[in-house]
C-alpha cells in the first residue's frame, strides 16, 4: 500500500565516521537485548499481577498496570471499498533514517 522512494548515492567518509557507525550498532544490538529482558520481566509482572491493577511491596506500590484497548483503520479494506476517498485523503511525508549495514 505504501509508496517508498529513495535514491542513493555514496560518500567517502572518515574513521571515526565508521566507528561511529558501528558504535550505533553495537548500541542497538545491547538495545534489542535489553528490550527482549524487559518483555520477559514485564510478562512475569502481569502474571503475578494477575486482574489487579497495582503491584504492592510492604504497603508501597511500586508499580501500576495499565490497561488499554486501541482501535485503528484497516487501511487495505479502506482502499478496497472506497478507492476514492482512500485517494482524496492519503497523505505523504518524508524521512531521514540512518541504516546502520
Amino acid at each position: 500500500m505504501a509508496n517508498i522512494t529513495t535514491s542513493t548515492t555514496s560518500v567517502q567518509v572518515s574513521l571515526e565516521t565508521l566507528l561511529a557507525v558501528r558504535e550505533i550498532a553495537r548500541l542497538r544490538d545491547e538495545q534489542k537485548k535489553m528490550a527482549e529482558q524487559e518483555a520477559i520481566i514485564r510478562k512475569q509482572l502481569l502474571e503475578v499481577a494477575g486482574s489487579a491493577n497495582e503491584l504492592v511491596f510492604e504497603g508501597v506500590a511500586i508499580a501500576n498496570i495499565q490497561r488499554s484497548t486501541r482501535t485503528g483503520t484497516d487501511t487495505k479494506a479502506l482502499a478496497e471499498k472506497f478507492p476514492e476517498a482512500f485517494a482524496e485523503t492519503r497523505t505523504t511525508t518524508s524521512q531521514v533514517k540512518v541504516v546502520v549495514l
